[in-house]
């Protein structure tokens, strides 16, 4: 709806930007949900990715080495930037997209998050 100009706000990533023509971007900005009740601290839901170990693997301690060398900001930031997302730690390099560093601004102000997945 949004990228057919039929909505005007939806709660998204920064993964949106594939769905829209270059010439729309422009367009695109970054808000947080609206103040619903005046003066309740704010609480926003964001989206992450991530990766787990299975309870069952069976090189632990492989997969512990991998997590390690992944999770390190470089890196993860690296991963994330393929898609806009938003990294799920606050050291991470800046991203290369201005609508993601913007959320992360934003959710920095916040006084909690969930992340939805």
């Amino acid at each position: 709806a949004l990228a057919q100009k039929k909505a005007t706000m939806m709660d998204l990533g920064g993964f949106v930007r594939s769905a829209f023509p270059e010439a729309d971007l422009p367009q695109l900005a970054y808000a947080l949900f609206p103040e619903i009740v005046p003066g309740v601290a704010r609480y926003e839901d964001f989206s992450v990715n991530s990766i787990h170990v299975p309870a069952n693997a069976k090189n632990k301690q492989g997969a512990r080495d991998f997590l390690a060398y992944f999770y390190k900001p470089e890196n993860l930031g690296a991963f994330l930037a393929a898609e806009g997302a938003i990294p799920p730690r606050n050291d991470c390099p800046p991203s290369k997209d201005p609508l993601v560093n913007a959320a992360v601004e934003e959710l920095k102000k916040l006084v909690a998050t969930s992340q939805s997945y």
